[in-house]
């Protein structure tokens, strides 16, 4: 198996988009990628961490970083506030925070090692831990208070994301199973920092990694389309390895990481949906960002310079991403963080 599509197959496809009611948006003259000033990191601590997730709320910054594991909240002179929590197994404790999302005045926080979300005010109090979900996710995304959606790499079953209600202020039950990931896609799962799902109103959508476009799901007709993107560059190999964990797979399992397109992430900007794509299509990997608009008309490829961890998204407020701004696996610090913005014109 192998996507990669040719010119007459794109004009095809994209006829058949136009049929389902999603055609190309010509609403720009030009679209691009701005560089703005990068923000500093001043703290030590926070300069020798991995940074994760860096969300923006207000006039701080709230940022997940491991190594060593936390939540810290910093100023944009890059000076920190305070951290969030401590490590353990109580009340607001943690053992691994993992991924991060503001909204409607609350600051969302998921504990890989405790299996609760945990929930702050926009002054960093905390309000509630909520619990419910048994085992560990690649990420979630809250529609409001009362529902979100997770995905995660799934074991013999197809299915890989998940619909679910609160049931009680401290607890969630998972109410719908959704999506049919590939095997290649599953393998991309193994991945950090790998898919996603947004809700984009009453839709819910997502990615399986190894395939060229995005899925939506209509929460209330309960139907399910998919929309497609071109990129010559997209290209993903079958996977023949083996399931067992041996090191001989795992060593197939990376040389198929660092050799196939992915999709790394699905954001929703402002007034957009993103779809970050790494290619590999030589030694080193380049990435594309492929826009549409909330009614999931395509918009344009943007070319988003070189792949790999310290380009990848970190963060989104509007249309500005934020990222690393110096190779921490080069030099152990990460001195500050790049700002790009997305500006339509």
């Amino acid at each position: 198996m192998r996507y990669k599509l040719n010119f007459s197959l794109f004009l095809l496809l994209a006829s058949i988009i136009c049929i389902n009611g999603f055609s190309q948006s010509l609403n720009y003259d030009s679209v691009k990628i701005k560089e703005m000033s990068y923000l500093p990191v001043e703290n030590y601590e926070l300069q020798i961490s991995q940074l994760l997730y860096i969300q923006p709320v207000e006039n701080f910054f709230v940022i997940v970083h491991r190594n060593k594991n936390g939540i810290s909240v910093m100023n944009k002179q890059g000076e920190l506030i305070s951290h969030l929590g401590r490590s353990g197994r109580g009340p607001f404790e943690w053992q691994r925070p993992s991924f991060i999302q503001y909204q409607h005045g609350e600051i969302t926080i998921w504990d890989a090692g405790n299996l609760k979300f945990l929930v702050y005010d926009e002054n960093l109090e905390p309000l509630r831990e909520v619990q419910g979900i048994q085992y560990s996710i690649s990420g979630f995304n809250k529609k409001d208070r009362n529902l979100l959606s997770t995905y995660m790499q799934p074991g013999t079953e197809n299915e890989f994301v998940y619909i679910h209600e609160k049931e009680s202020e401290s607890n969630y039950k998972t109410t719908e199973s959704l999506g049919s990931i590939t095997e290649e896609g599953r393998q991309f799962l193994f991945m950090e920092m790998m898919g996603g799902v947004i809700w984009n109103f009453d839709d819910l959508l997502w990615v399986d990694s190894s395939v060229p476009g995005f899925f939506i799901y209509d929460s209330k007709d309960k139907k399910t389309e998919k929309v497609n993107f071109e990129d010559e560059l997209f290209s993903v190999d079958e996977w023949t390895g083996s399931s067992e964990m041996t090191a001989q797979s795992m060593s197939k399992l990376e040389d198929y990481f660092f050799s196939n397109s992915r999709i790394v992430s699905i954001q929703k900007i402002k007034d957009h949906i993103l779809l970050e794509v790494e290619h590999f299509p030589v030694e080193s990997s380049i990435i594309n960002y492929h826009l549409f608009d909330l009614e999931y008309n395509y918009v344009t490829k943007l070319e988003a310079g070189d792949g790999g961890w310290m380009n990848y998204i970190r963060g989104v407020n509007d249309n500005q991403l934020y990222y690393w701004g110096d190779d921490y696996f080069k030099t152990g610090l990460n001195g500050s963080i790049r700002v790009r913005e997305i500006v339509f014109e």
